[in-house]
């Protein structure tokens, strides 16, 4: 059933479901938790790069593997709402929504940069340099975003203030 090997995964916000893209497919797969069963298919219309679900689980944001757009899709129908050009023509590793639902954080270790993007409109808040980024993590609790970088270490940023990338030192 898999077009070529699992990619990524992100649960349901109750679990019931596992979202499951493979590199290389243009869907995603819902699978039932329960079962371990594929019960659908989220067709999009290009090859999926990299994708996260809203807090609330009410949407989830699925990146073109070119990093051109961004599909707003909904979990509970398991269809595209909208699509937003977002004109990044890279391709992005991983993605995460920040607590509040309201931007979106994109990886990107071809071109060593961290993106923020509006979900209100797609468009490109702002880029950070960070070499190699590979796992981010936003605290319901913090305003910090907290980035793991393959060849560099970590570091950290407020989302709210925008304020310097800081590396975490021992």
């Amino acid at each position: 059933e898999f077009c070529d090997p699992p990619s990524q995964m992100v649960f349901s916000k109750d679990g019931a479901a596992l979202y499951l893209a493979t590199e290389g497919c243009n869907y995603l797969m819902v699978v039932n938790t329960q079962s371990n069963r594929v019960e659908q298919k989220i067709q999009l219309d290009t090859t999926i790069g990299a994708f996260a679900l809203s807090p609330g689980g009410f949407r989830m944001y699925v990146t073109s593997a070119n990093g051109s757009k961004l599909y707003v899709v909904n979990p509970r129908t398991s269809s595209v709402i909208q699509t937003l050009p977002i004109g990044l023509n890279v391709i992005i590793s991983n993605a995460k929504v920040d607590p509040t639902g309201s931007k979106l954080y994109l990886l990107s270790q071809q071109r060593n940069a961290v993106y923020t993007i509006d979900l209100a409109n797609g468009q490109v808040l702002e880029k950070r340099n960070i070499q190699e980024p590979n796992e981010i993590l936003i605290p319901e609790t913090s305003n910090k975003v907290f980035i793991a970088s393959i060849r560099s270490g970590a570091f950290c940023f407020d989302r709210q203030t925008g304020s310097p990338t800081q590396y975490i030192s021992k």
